[in-house]
């Protein structure tokens, strides 16, 4: 079955590092890889159905940054929907708020993953 382009974990099933676009397809379900190794360990956790085991936390300096990058966003669909309340949005301008906004909260945990942080970032 080839592996369906509406679906795009962002995540490594193994260590949560960024996919690098490797993907599995175990019983119809989709796991991402950071590496060809790190999709073998899913499969055999899989396959033993162990469970990741690992729990991520929000990051509120990440949030901060991905509110500053995705207010255009904000504003743009508060004019387009004549209303600040996001709950009042079309569902798709609340779907493409969040898309955006959790690209810049990803973008930044992917930074500090790659190059640390002073804790000042």
């Amino acid at each position: 079955m080839p592996f369906p382009k509406t679906v795009n974990p962002s995540l490594c099933g193994y260590c949560l590092k960024p996919g690098r676009g490797f993907y599995l397809d175990y019983k119809n379900k989709y796991f991402a890889g950071c590496s060809v190794e790190h999709l073998e360990e899913i499969k055999l956790r899989l396959d033993r159905g162990l469970d990741l085991g690992i729990c991520a936390t929000s990051n509120p300096q990440a949030v901060e940054y991905a509110v500053k990058q995705s207010k255009s966003s904000y504003i743009s669909n508060s004019l387009k929907n004549d209303s600040y309340k996001m709950h009042e949005w079309k569902a798709e301008d609340r779907l493409a708020f969040f898309n955006i906004f959790t690209a810049h909260y990803l973008t930044y945990e992917s930074k500090i993953a790659n190059e640390g942080t002073d804790g000042r970032d």
